[in-house]
């Protein structure tokens, strides 16, 4: 799913109409039409922001996936605001990603790994 399918998705779930969505986020109701379509990628960061909140995105894998499939529409090197964030405010983030590299980890052993975190297999996360 791309992320104009599921802001799709998310803003029916809500039951907000095109215009109501787009009156609440300050924009064009073309505009998000043009973002759910295809025809345009994600909006800046302070715009998905507002998304999130305005969609009422609660579960964590929803925001992650929201705001990863933001991602993938912009240009290559684009990073989600959050990772960004998380490389800022976590020690050793980096390494963990140069680590993982260097290891050749596979996807499966990279999805094992985020598993045994979410398990609690590595502390608290305090």
């Amino acid at each position: 799913m791309k992320f104009g399918e599921l802001l799709y998705k998310y803003r029916l779930r809500k039951k907000l109409t095109l215009r109501g969505f787009a009156r609440e986020l300050n924009v064009s109701p073309v505009y998000i039409m043009d973002i759910e379509k295809g025809r345009r990628g994600a909006p800046r960061r302070e715009i998905i922001d507002k998304m999130v909140a305005i969609l009422e995105l609660k579960e964590e894998q929803e925001i992650r996936q929201f705001y990863d499939k933001a991602a993938e529409t912009k240009k290559e090197d684009f990073v989600p605001g959050d990772v960004k964030i998380m490389f800022k405010e976590i020690e050793n983030a980096a390494l963990l990603m140069r680590t993982i590299k260097k290891k050749n980890l596979t996807k499966k052993n990279v999805e094992e790994l985020i598993k045994d975190i979410e398990k609690g297999k590595y502390g608290s996360g305090e």
